[in-house]
C-alpha cells in the first residue's frame, strides 16, 4: 500500500456472508493491520482504515463520496454467499445469543445489500468479488474504467443466481 495515500477498505456482503471472519482471516495481510472503524469516525480521523458493511444504508454512500473528495482510495471486497447459507448463519448467530431472529428483516436486507452493491460500483476504485460457501474464493475484480455498469450488473446477477441455487 502507498502510505502517502489514504485508503478505505470495505468488507461487504449480506448478513451472514462472513464479513467478520474474512476480516479476521486477512487482518495481517492485505488489511495491513488497519483499524476497524465506523465509516464516519474513520473519515473524521483522516487516516486509513477498514469497515464492514451489509451496504443497506443510503447515507453510507454520501460519506464515501466525501471520502473520495478528501483523497481516499476506496477498495471493496464483496462476499457472495447464497441466501440459504446466509440465512442459516444469521439465524444461528442470533439464536446462540438468545435473541429472536427476524426472517422478514433478513430477507429485506438481503435484497437491499445487492442494491447497495450496485450503488457502490459508482464510488469505489476497485471492487473484488469473493465467494464464501465453504472457503473464501476469489471470483473477479472490477474497475469502472475497465467494465461498464451494465457488465458489472450482469456479473452481479450471474454470481448471485449461482450462489443462491446452492444449498
Amino acid at each position: 500500500m502507498d502510505e502517502s495515500k489514504l485508503q478505505i477498505i470495505i468488507v461487504a456482503g449480506v448478513t451472514g456472508s462472513g464479513k467478520s471472519t474474512f476480516s479476521h482471516c486477512f487482518k495481517n495481510s492485505f488489511l495491513q493491520s488497519l483499524p476497524l472503524l465506523p465509516l464516519a469516525e474513520g473519515i473524521a480521523s483522516r487516516s486509513s482504515f477498514y469497515f464492514e458493511s451489509n451496504l443497506t444504508s443510503q447515507s453510507q454512500n454520501e460519506y464515501l463520496r466525501k471520502a473520495k473528495v478528501l483523497g481516499y482510495k476506496i477498495t471493496a471486497y464483496y462476499l457472495f454467499t447464497g441466501k440459504a447459507l446466509s440465512l442459516a448463519r444469521a439465524q444461528l448467530r442470533q439464536v446462540s445469543k438468545g435473541e429472536p431472529f427476524d426472517e422478514p428483516l433478513f430477507k429485506k436486507s438481503y435484497d437491499l445489500s445487492f442494491k447497495g452493491l450496485a450503488d457502490l460500483y459508482e464510488i469505489v476504485d476497485l471492487l473484488f468479488f469473493i465467494r464464501n460457501q465453504e472457503k473464501f474464493e476469489f471470483l473477479s475484480a472490477f474497475q469502472k474504467s475497465q467494465v461498464d455498469r451494465t457488465g458489472f450488473l450482469k456479473a452481479v446477477k450471474q454470481i448471485r443466481l449461482s450462489v443462491d441455487h446452492l444449498r
